[in-house]
């Protein structure tokens, strides 16, 4: 008996991939639109390491989340000045790749891994401004 072929229907921008391993699960993420900057922030399940680039010639932002698995809206088009959507993948690290689609150069000018305080668990920032 043979396995029935992969799906080749596209995926939808309410994609869910689902927390997998042991390792750091991220629960959602949020835009914040400031006055000169954008703020984009990872809730996490728990610490989580990462590292970012932005690639101006290919106006996009990679953010790898090494060890973490997705858990929120897998990609999804933003109303925001500088960034025009997002998508999410599986890393070959067993992480997660978050691509952010931006508008226009940009530069990132703070990031941070947050621990818990008070209301908010562990979180990640990334402030993106325009070049």
């Amino acid at each position: 008996q043979q396995a029935a072929p992969p799906s080749t229907a596209p995926r939808s921008a309410t994609t869910y991939q689902p927390v997998t391993g042991a390792g750091t699960g991220i629960r959602n993420i949020r835009f914040g639109q400031h006055k000169t900057k954008t703020r984009v922030v990872l809730d996490l399940s728990g610490k989580a390491a990462f590292r970012s680039n932005i690639d101006n010639t290919e106006q996009v932002m990679i953010i790898e989340l090494p060890g973490s698995s997705w858990n929120a809206q897998a990609e999804k088009v933003i109303r925001n000045p500088y960034i025009r959507s997002y998508t999410t993948q599986p890393s070959g690290n067993g992480g997660t790749l978050l691509a952010l689609e931006l508008k226009q150069p940009s530069r990132l000018i703070a990031s941070e891994a947050l621990p818990p305080n008070g209301s908010s668990g562990h979180r990640i920032y990334f402030d993106i401004a325009p070049l």
